[in-house]
């Protein structure tokens, strides 16, 4: 009877520690999302993800031998389902590995959109193996995603395992020359330094400013010179997120 007591305390104790932790990074999502609202100049914003040591060890044990690609449009709860079976094509046979980073994904995309208040989300999970085709960044803004858009829109996105996205904090007198060379990528890469660009720490992700062209983030996937996982996290309606995924079809 008394160790049964034990168990029960033990179970609802670690219960508690889960929820606040989720309580914790929810609430910081919400205040930099609001804090991006507010202040749209800065265009990005880390936020700590709080992964645990063991999920730590898990991602650096995580293996990527091929360049893939998944992509989820709503039904979010598929996620824990259909993600063991893409880490397992890019080369992961080891079992709490892959039911770890699966969770850890699927975690992640669940408090994006609690925090951002949305319905549902895109959520995209990229692998890259290492190549050459970055190293000239590839300086952009990501447009609008739903043809019925207003105002501010964002996305979320997080690098687990090699080198994060590249954001570029682009000062005023820098915007003409930007637009002027923004289908130039050699152009951009001179004017840009990578040197001057921001990354997320491991273990944070990002939000960052989409549509308008004044204040969509500039940014840019980073060098490839190892093995690359990163997912995004686009939020929206049923309805928004449904046209993205005719559009994808299409």
């Amino acid at each position: 009877m008394f160790y049964k007591s034990i168990c029960i305390v033990a179970i609802a104790f670690a219960s508690f520690v889960y929820e606040s932790g989720a309580h914790q990074v929810v609430d910081s999502m919400m205040s930099q999302i609001d804090h991006l609202r507010h202040h749209p100049e800065e265009s990005f914003a880390s936020v700590d993800l709080r992964f645990s040591q063991h999920e730590m060890r898990m991602i650096d044990q995580l293996k990527v031998e091929t360049t893939e690609q998944y992509n989820r449009f709503g039904n979010l709860q598929q996620l824990k389902d259909e993600l063991p079976q893409f880490l397992r094509s890019i080369g992961n046979d080891d079992i709490e590995v892959i039911q770890v980073i699966s969770n850890l994904i699927a975690r992640i995309s669940d408090y994006t959109v609690k925090a951002s208040g949305k319905e549902t989300a895109w959520v995209a999970v990229r692998a890259f193996t290492p190549s050459s085709v970055f190293d000239i960044p590839r300086w952009h803004r990501d447009g609008h995603f739903f043809s019925a858009h207003s105002g501010f829109a964002y996305k979320f996105a997080a690098t687990l395992k090699g080198n994060a996205t590249l954001f570029y904090r682009l000062p005023p007198d820098l915007q003409e020359a930007f637009a002027a060379y923004e289908d130039d990528r050699t152009a951009l890469a001179q004017l840009l330094s990578v040197e001057a660009s921001e990354t997320a720490p491991k273990g944070y992700g990002a939000f960052f400013i989409v549509g308008e062209p004044d204040t969509a983030a500039v940014h840019s996937e980073p060098k490839m010179d190892q093995s690359r996982l990163f997912f995004s996290v686009m939020v929206g309606s049923e309805a928004e997120i449904q046209e993205l995924d005719l559009r994808w079809q299409n």
